[in-house]
């Protein structure tokens, strides 16, 4: 039983080491997620590294969410989806980044060439 544990322990930090290099990636690739961002910003009193630093934490701490969230715990699935979960957390995030796009270019193009359109035909 005790072996057990301590396989569990050591599997739970090596799936807690594989998240803080995604987030790495993540980060190093410019994808963030803005509220953690504006978290880390806000904790660290506008101290660049700081905030880096804590990002960084919070978005493990999320990733971690989102698997206990889709996942059921301890089983070998859970850690064979981890990266699958972040990858469509990703597709979610990029999917809003797209309808913002969207939406300002809406506003910026379509707007104004619907009222140029409906003045010339006044």
């Amino acid at each position: 039983m005790f072996e057990s544990l301590k396989k569990q322990s050591a599997q739970a930090r090596v799936d807690e080491e594989n998240l803080y290099k995604m987030v790495f990636e993540e980060y190093d690739k410019g994808i963030i997620r803005h509220g953690l961002w504006a978290k880390a910003v806000a904790k660290s009193n506008g101290q660049p590294e700081k905030a880096k630093s804590l990002y960084i934490e919070f978005r493990v701490q999320a990733l971690k969410d989102e698997i206990h969230l889709t996942q059921p715990p301890n089983t070998v699935e859970n850690r064979d989806n981890v990266e699958q979960t972040v990858n469509s957390a990703h597709d979610r995030e990029n999917l809003d980044g797209l309808w913002l796009l969207l939406s300002v270019f809406s506003g910026v193009v379509l707007i104004p060439l619907l009222i140029t359109i409906i003045y010339n035909n006044l």
